[in-house]
């Protein structure tokens, strides 16, 4: 019992030093993982802002960051997405809609489905502003 209690006694003072991952790491990951597997959106990735997927959610992320109200939503937003791909097999588009269609049902209210195609727009302006950049990330 006491060596249980030691332990999560350190996990406790391990978590509190360092905490949770930094947004940023969270928000690549669920750009990673959102995109992953759809060829489709991995081949405009590649065309449109001249890099991969790694150097694109890099961008992304350092991009949202810079904004804390978009940095919550997106986490929101992309990760019942990308939840919706796990669960249901979809591709980005079809996990989209089917995100949409749970908030007009009323099972997601953290956020509108404004706010989610709001989402949409800021990837593909990443991808513009990358495209513009030659491939490199403008943030």
């Amino acid at each position: 019992m006491i060596r249980t209690l030691g332990s999560i006694a350190a996990a406790t003072t391990l978590t509190a030093c360092w905490g949770a991952p930094p947004d940023e790491e969270i928000l690549n990951g669920l750009c990673v993982d959102l995109i992953t597997g759809d060829e489709r959106i991995l081949q405009d990735i590649a065309g449109e802002s001249g890099t991969d997927l790694a150097g694109f959610c890099a961008c992304y992320a350092q991009t949202i960051l810079s904004d804390p109200d978009k940095t919550a939503l997106h986490k929101d937003a992309i990760g019942a997405m990308v939840e919706a791909r796990k669960d249901s097999n979809l591709g980005v588009e079809d996990a989209a809609e089917y995100v949409g269609s749970l908030i007009e049902a009323g099972e997601i209210d953290t956020f509108t489905e404004r706010q989610l195609d709001s989402t949409g727009r800021d990837y593909q302006n990443v991808s513009e502003d990358m495209a513009a950049e030659g491939g490199v990330c403008p943030v």
